[in-house]
């Protein structure tokens, strides 16, 4: 239609309709691709917004995790803290991490550990080795990256705090390793004084071991050091979790 008028105006020579008709198709043509970009644009940000759902639902689930995992940290780190307080080799509660090379001090103080309490007289020795360790819940994080569908986000910074989150969970992860290794040492000391994992053993009678053997003291006493260091990742990353959790649900409100 319109390019029947417009070859109709030429003939006549018609110039300011032909002008007009130009504009027409112009304005025409960039109205359209407005529309056809804020289409492709809302697009991305309702697929954005769906993938954020996802994250938050993951990071629910590390929540959960974080508390199970502290928990049965908890669980061994008072199971130690009995043994050795009772051996008389309780580890210091305050210490200092330096940094030669930065020239700097970190001064770290030991939370409250809970008593240990159990009716079952030979607990002690099997919370010792309780070992649970995180899970990661990184689905939807890892088919971003692996798919690079993050560049299309609009909230980069967003993304650099979701990022940094879940390095901090891989760093944890990779503490568990040694962590684990610490735990098959200390079975390793017990193994050498006769008693198993499952062994019926009173507190009493461990801290009588811990007393005598210095191997199984220093294991023991590395143990509750890790024990304790794992407790304060698992906090760490609740935070982290909580806070990255509260900003994504709350982006549209």
């Amino acid at each position: 239609m319109i390019l029947r008028r417009v070859i109709k105006h030429f003939r006549e020579q018609e110039w300011t309709a032909i002008f007009l008709d130009f504009l027409i198709v112009v304005v025409g043509v960039f109205v359209g691709l407005q529309v056809a970009n804020w289409n492709d644009q809302q697009q991305v940000r309702a697929q954005e917004e769906k993938y954020l759902e996802r994250i938050a639902v993951d990071l629910r689930a590390d929540l959960n995790e974080t508390v199970l995992v502290s928990q049965n940290a908890e669980w061994r780190l008072s199971a130690l803290e009995a043994i050795l307080k009772k051996a008389g080799a309780a580890p210091r509660r305050t210490y200092v991490m330096e940094s030669p090379l930065a020239n700097e001090k970190e001064h770290f103080t030991v939370r409250e550990i809970l008593p240990f309490q159990s009716d079952d007289p030979y607990a002690a020795n099997m919370a010792i080795m309780a070992a649970r360790t995180f899970v990661r819940n990184s689905h939807t994080y890892d088919a971003l990256v692996n798919t690079g569908e993050f560049q299309l986000f609009h909230d980069q910074d967003l993304v650099r705090r979701i990022q940094i989150y879940y390095a901090q969970v891989e760093h944890a992860r990779g503490f568990e390793s040694n962590l684990n290794k610490r735990l098959h040492a200390a079975l390793d000391a017990r193994h050498r004084l006769g008693v198993s994992m499952p062994a019926s053993i009173t507190l009493d009678a461990l801290a009588k071991l811990v007393e005598s053997d210095i191997q199984l003291k220093a294991e023991l006493q590395t143990l509750w050091f890790y024990t304790d260091t794992h407790r304060e990742f698992m906090a760490d990353l609740h935070d982290k979790a909580k806070k990255l959790i509260t900003e994504i649900e709350g982006r549209n409100k």
